[in-house]
């Protein structure tokens, strides 16, 4: 079986894994036996898939406290930026924009993600339920322009559709029968 069959093999393996902590031990088991029936892996090979399956496994945003006992671990030369990051969990990468985040902002806790907010939502989601409701209409860009918002055409749509309104074609516009 190849370096990539082996790792396909443990991927699929642990795919309905749910427990966190548990990964390491059981990728590390699997690859175990993978290898012992042939003997041939050297531990460095051994080492490498595992990590690397691990770091699949482990996508999730660290707390800031993590980034936190990370950074200072670094600061504090109890090892190199690698030595950290693999202490941590982490992939170098990580671990260096982490820091780079630090000395620039002095911020650790992780960024927000995820979609803007939506520019209708609370008072402003009503009135245009309600100019809707004057104006029925209405189209989308003369919506936006009545509601005072400053925004695209597809946020009316969006909020229209949160709102539970649809789009019906009106009768000069729908196609004469033969």
């Amino acid at each position: 079986m190849g370096y990539f069959n082996q790792k396909s093999y443990i991927l699929d393996t642990f795919d309905g894994v749910s427990s966190a902590r548990n990964y390491r031990e059981e990728i590390q088991g699997t690859a175990l036996s993978l290898y012992r029936p042939s003997g041939q892996a050297s531990v460095a090979v051994l080492e490498h898939l595992t990590t690397k399956c691990f770091m699949l496994f482990l996508m999730s945003i660290a707390s800031a406290d993590t980034r936190e006992r990370a950074i200072e671990s670094y600061l504090k030369g109890r090892g190199t930026q690698d030595e950290i990051a693999r202490s941590f969990g982490v992939t170098l990468r990580t671990f260096q924009r982490w820091l780079a985040r630090y000395q620039q902002s002095g911020e650790i806790s992780p960024q927000t993600r995820g979609h803007r907010q939506a520019l209708f939502k609370g008072e402003t989601l009503l009135h245009l339920d309600e100019l809707v409701k004057q104006h029925p209409d209405a189209t989308l860009e003369e919506l936006r322009d009545m509601s005072g918002v400053d925004g695209s055409i597809m946020a009316v749509k969006r909020a229209l559709d949160r709102l539970g309104y649809s789009f019906k074609k009106n009768a000069p516009r729908q196609r004469a029968r033969a």
